[in-house]
């Protein structure tokens, strides 16, 4: 929530769901990984249990504003196999990147995180780079080194 209401406090100009959750989602990967300890909590974490457990209901949220953004509908089912493909996704992404250190950057995992959401939405791929230009723009103008996820 951090994240989010750190975007929020200073966009500048109207994005839609999609892009905004990509602008929090990079900060949050960014503070993520921005310390050992929170590292090895948030694997900790990853090892013991789903993600589902603590993103389920905001993912389902969230997931239903993209699909009003993208104008298109999707059914109980299809919504719920989807947020379970993205925490899934995630999941083995972070895993994979913190079991194999220096084997990619940090924001090749972030751009893998959303290009590959962007590939589940069926969204335009270039719409999803337009959205990560700006996600890194946004972290270089503006400061998060406050924003911590271990306090």
């Amino acid at each position: 929530m951090k994240s989010y209401s750190f975007v929020e406090s200073n966009l500048t100009y109207k994005v839609n769901s999609i892009e905004k959750n990509v602008l929090s989602a990079h900060t949050y990967v960014m503070g993520l990984f921005k310390d050992e300890q929170t590292i090895a909590f948030h694997y900790e974490t990853l090892l013991r249990e789903s993600p589902a457990v603590f993103l389920g209901n905001n993912f389902r949220h969230v997931y239903k504003q993209f699909y009003r953004d993208l104008n298109r509908s999707v059914t109980s089912l299809e919504l719920a196999n989807l947020i379970n493909a993205d925490i899934g996704m995630r999941r083995e992404l972070f895993i994979y990147f913190i079991e194999h250190p220096g084997e990619q950057e940090l924001t090749d995992l972030v751009n893998f995180l959303h290009i590959f959401r962007g590939r589940l939405l069926q969204m335009d791929e270039n719409i999803m780079k337009s959205y990560l230009f700006n996600a890194y723009e946004f972290e270089r103008n503006y400061d998060h080194s406050h924003i911590y996820l271990l306090v």
